[in-house]
């Protein structure tokens, strides 16, 4: 228990950035990561009572911080079949497991961890498990599944949850029951879906980038009182994108001319939705590792800024992505320089996601960068 106590404080403390640690220690407090680390590491081998915690803790050590995916995925086996009741290290093994891309692997977690919380009537962990579980089936395309448990998560009263998620969470609510009615060929959910996004607005917290997207998509939906068939493409696109099941997406991608020729939108219109799709091709492109073809993506979407009237973060997020695929190869100079077109971008629906995504990123590499 000392060495899990001991461990967590000197994690945190370590990771305090360099022009804080000088306050910090004004007041008697010093961190050391490595010190942290072992620390921790000594707490899982000893199997004390926290052992669960102090492995989740270095599972993210090793993801997060020392870049070692292979290291953190090996562990989190070894944790997974160590501890397969413990509720800590299936939920977190759920969300590791999505952030490796392995979703069907993360959707078993999760059910597991659902059906712990409910054995054990731990009713915050319910509700908090059934939105995960919901956004990973959402974003595999699993239409079912999602509806199934983001209305569970959706159900449970307002003053008995935190705002997070449930803005966005009923945004992809009403997409994946609108999915459900397209493949039934039906609009049986139209008006819940109505009633729901209404009722949702009330929900959003202007200053939260979630909120903001899914209350501008909801607007949308509230004043045409319909998804068009594109923005169908490029939502379930995009999911797949975000559920790292890059292939899938591409394929649905394809489907974008023959979309866009059934339909009676403005040619502006589709043009705008031309330059998403080719961002999303690169992002999918990207996740495959073929960064030659995703930068080509990326640059043809940003040479097509004109284009862009209503979806102002496609242009952040293609030089977002540009700006990985050269840190990747060590060009952290010309990252840079795509980094900084972020920055100079205000006013769209990601902007603190992105900001924050280039602050991580500039930390992990230490900066070692030209001021």
């Amino acid at each position: 228990m000392v060495n899990y106590g001991l461990g967590m404080f000197h994690l945190v403390m370590g990771l305090i950035p360099p022009s804080l640690k000088s306050i910090i220690e004004l007041v008697g407090f010093e961190g050391d990561l490595e010190l942290g680390i072992k620390e921790l590491t000594v707490a899982f081998e000893s199997k004390c009572p926290r052992a669960a915690e102090a492995a989740i803790g270095l599972v993210a050590v090793k993801w997060f911080i020392q870049d070692d995916t292979e290291g953190a995925l090996a562990l989190l086996d070894r944790v997974s079949n160590a501890y397969p009741n413990s509720l800590v290290v299936t939920f977190f093994s759920g969300h590791f497991s999505k952030f490796t891309g392995n979703t069907p692997k993360s959707l078993e977690f999760f059910q597991s961890a659902l059906k712990l919380a409910s054995d054990n009537e731990f009713k915050e962990a319910v509700t908090r498990i059934s939105c995960s579980l919901g956004t990973c089936a959402y974003l595999v395309n699993d239409w079912k599944t999602a509806t199934t448990h983001l209305q569970n998560f959706l159900d449970v009263p307002v003053e008995e949850t935190k705002m997070d998620y449930r803005p966005y969470s009923a945004y992809t609510l009403g997409l994946a029951y609108w999915h459900l009615d397209m493949e039934a060929g039906t609009d049986n959910h139209k008006a819940a879906i109505t009633a729901l996004y209404k009722e949702a607005k009330n929900w959003v917290r202007p200053d939260e980038s979630y909120d903001a997207y899914a209350l501008r998509k909801m607007n949308q939906f509230l004043s045409a009182g319909t998804w068009n068939p594109i923005e169908c493409l490029v939502a379930r696109s995009d999911a797949l994108v975000g559920g790292q099941v890059f292939t899938k997406a591409l394929e649905e991608l394809e489907k974008f001319e023959e979309v866009a020729n059934s339909t009676n939108l403005p040619t502006e219109t589709v043009e705008e939705y031309k330059t998403i799709v080719l961002y999303l091709r690169g992002e999918a492109r990207k996740g495959l590792k073929e960064y030659e073809e995703a930068q080509k993506l990326y640059k043809e979407a940003i040479s097509r800024q004109a284009t862009i009237k209503e979806e102002t973060w496609v242009l952040p997020l293609a030089w977002f992505g540009l700006g990985e695929i050269l840190s990747k190869q060590n060009d952290l100079v010309g990252a840079r320089v795509q980094w900084e077109n972020c920055k100079k971008s205000k006013g769209y629906d990601w902007e603190k996601v992105v900001d924050f995504k280039i602050f991580v990123i500039e930390q992990k590499a230490k900066l070692q960068l030209p001021q």
